[in-house]
């Protein structure tokens, strides 16, 4: 009989003991820390120009840094702006109509468009290399137009 009461007396105990834990831990508050407020004012850290571009653009820049900026106009040419300059080079393609460009870095720019006489209704793929042009030829494709570039490596672009 004695052993009866001990094992009621451990369970009781028991009991008591995951009800109190189980109390005591839900009642306590959790306190979260406050984050930090920061207000950064980052227009301080940049010298802002604005200019003004004459020429018929096409729909994306590919902006390497502040002073390697790359976009191809409906003219039939690519302009580049470097050290507050701009050069223009000549795309020398009359069935070239571009619409966007994309780059790896400042030596790997693509240009990526469709023919424009209806010579061609392929999508076209070009790439700046020094004062002129390489042609990409991708398979037949069903596209009007490359419509973006994502350069991922040197000589890698996807469209």
């Amino acid at each position: 009989m004695k052993k009866l009461k001990s094992v009621q007396v451990y369970i009781l105990l028991t009991i008591n003991y995951l009800f109190i834990s189980i109390f005591v831990s839900c009642s306590s508050d959790i306190i979260e820390p406050n984050p930090i407020e920061q207000n950064i004012d980052t227009i301080n850290y940049f010298n802002y120009k604005i200019d003004t571009i004459n020429s018929p653009l096409s729909a994306q820049f590919y902006i390497y840094d502040t002073n390697n900026v790359f976009f191809p106009g409906f003219d039939g040419n690519l302009y580049y702006y470097s050290n507050s300059k701009y050069q223009t080079i000549a795309f020398n393609d009359p069935d070239f109509y571009p619409y966007t460009s994309g780059g790896y870095n400042k030596d790997n720019v693509f240009i990526g468009g469709t023919g424009n006489t209806g010579l061609t209704n392929n999508i076209k793929l070009k790439k700046l290399l020094g004062s002129g042009f390489v042609n990409y030829y991708p398979p037949q494709d069903t596209n009007l137009y490359v419509e973006n570039i994502l350069a991922t490596g040197e000589n890698q672009a996807w469209i």
